[in-house]
């Protein structure tokens, strides 16, 4: 009865195991390539895994059919947005983060005029620039007039105050509009 029983395990638990004793060699046991070893290509399991294969040109161009069937609002919107250089988005994140000392109206009025001189040079308007500026400020100070009080207070450092954060959600929205808006 045990050898019945032994053989049965042999057979169900390990398909390659025979009775005999004797196991079949595998041709392909000295080639250290698993896809090779299978006697797949690379770019066979890489489907497989991945699914079909999607380059970043047919990405752009579903995002641009997307765009172009956008309503008109939407496009506009999206033609005030641009994405810069990465150099001179570090060296505005650079002059931003390591802006002067002094109380945070100072520093917010600094951030503006530095706003308004990167939205000039990129615009050659200075009206339309200062109208940016001065929008993004006005729009900074009123978001964060209202988000700020709403977070509690446990969050907070006790010595931040109500005008500094308030100034440093203004100071953000300066930082982003002089640096991804046209």
């Amino acid at each position: 009865m045990d050898e019945h029983f032994s053989s049965e395990i042999c057979c169900a638990a390990d398909a390659w195991c025979h009775l005999d004793g004797n196991v079949p060699t595998f041709p392909r046991t000295r080639v250290w390539d698993p896809y090779k070893r299978l006697g797949l290509s690379p770019l066979t399991l890489q489907r497989k895994r991945y699914g079909p294969h999607k380059s970043k040109i047919n990405l752009k161009t579903r995002l641009k059919k997307k765009v172009e069937e956008s309503p008109l609002w939407l496009k506009a919107l999206l033609d005030f947005v641009e994405m810069p250089q990465m150099d001179s988005v570090l060296r505005r994140l650079f002059l931003f983060a390591f802006m002067g000392e002094g109380g945070p109206a100072f520093q917010v009025a600094l951030s503006l005029a530095a706003c308004i001189y990167f939205l000039n040079e990129k615009t050659k308007s200075l009206g339309r620039a200062c109208l940016i500026g001065i929008g993004a400020l006005t729009a900074g100070w009123f978001c964060g007039s209202l988000i700020i009080p709403m977070i509690p207070t446990v969050f907070i450092n006790p010595t931040w105050t109500l005008e500094l954060l308030t100034s440093l959600v203004a100071y953000a929205f300066l930082f982003v509009s002089c640096t991804f808006l046209k």
